[in-house]
């Protein structure tokens, strides 16, 4: 509900994925990263999509996809090691 609003930030803002964990430590530890990818309009005619061998360029083609699996990779690792030494992990 309060969220901090930069000059171009949209009236409506998206839906999050919010979770937390409570843990039998004392630590506070945050795993963040974000879903969208967002450019201003006429950025992907000056950066189209192409695929050069094996490689794809592109507007978005990593941004922060890499982000959202080591968090889940990470929470999966965390729960099958029974790993609970933070306060929260959020």
């Amino acid at each position: 509900t309060d969220i901090f609003r930069l000059d171009d930030t949209p009236e409506h803002v998206g839906p999050m994925v919010h979770a937390e964990f409570k843990g039998t430590g004392q630590k506070k530890i945050m795993l963040i990263a974000h879903m969208d990818t967002v450019y201003r309009n006429g950025m992907l005619r000056d950066q189209p999509f192409r695929i050069d061998g094996d490689r794809a360029y592109g507007l978005g083609i990593a941004d922060d996809k890499h982000g959202v699996a080591t968090i889940l990779h990470t929470l999966a690792l965390l729960q099958k090691m029974g790993f609970k030494d933070y306060g929260t992990l959020t």
